[in-house]
């Protein structure tokens, strides 16, 4: 089984498909700074997919959106990697990064929490049979995140796209495959 955030993500609706076992949402609140969180019995692998893009600079963004991004896209996902790390063994946890997280973004607020997780995925220490990864792919060219964007088609034109089938490719690979990527690796897709 494998547990999940951005359970009605394109990515997760994608690795769903490639799995022959089920993959179950987190049953957490993302848009809390301090949430304890409650992990599904028996699961080892896990998938952190949420993440929340505004359309308006950082200076253009109310005090509550910026703590909601700050919330989903970065706070939550070390405190449940913590929770997780903490009480699985064997844990094997993907995260999905950005390129934002390297490059920036018009949303400054993502890109800076994006950068922020993959500094945390790549020197988070973790016990020999655990695994922490990122796979931080361009944008999606089919995701709803991406469809959203009122600057789709400008965006699209300029930079490399790729479906949420490759990332969810490059995730499963990071949850199955020994060796596929070593623990504490942002992968760029």
């Amino acid at each position: 089984m494998i547990a999940v955030t951005g359970f009605r993500t394109t990515i997760i609706r994608e690795l769903t498909s490639m799995v022959e076992e089920p993959v179950v949402r987190l049953d957490v609140n993302l848009g809390q700074f301090g949430s304890d969180y409650a992990l599904p019995d028996g699961v080892d692998r896990f998938v952190l997919a949420a993440g929340v893009l505004r359309q308006q600079r950082l200076f253009d963004q109310t005090g509550f959106d910026v703590r909601i991004s700050l919330a989903v896209n970065m706070v939550s996902v070390a405190r449940l990697c913590e929770a997780i790390l903490r009480s699985r063994e064997h844990a094997r946890i993907c995260v999905i990064g950005s390129e934002s997280g390297f490059k920036g973004s018009f949303d400054e607020t993502y890109a800076m929490c994006k950068a922020a997780v993959h500094a945390y995925v790549s020197w988070r220490k973790v016990l020999p049979l655990q695994s922490i990864a990122c796979v931080a792919p361009p944008i999606i060219s089919d995701s709803g995140m991406t469809a959203r964007r009122n600057d789709y088609p400008q965006v699209l034109g300029e930079r490399r796209t790729v479906t949420a089938r490759q990332v969810a490719s490059a995730v499963y690979d990071s949850l199955y495959l020994d060796g596929f990527l070593g623990s504490n690796q942002v992968v760029r897709l």
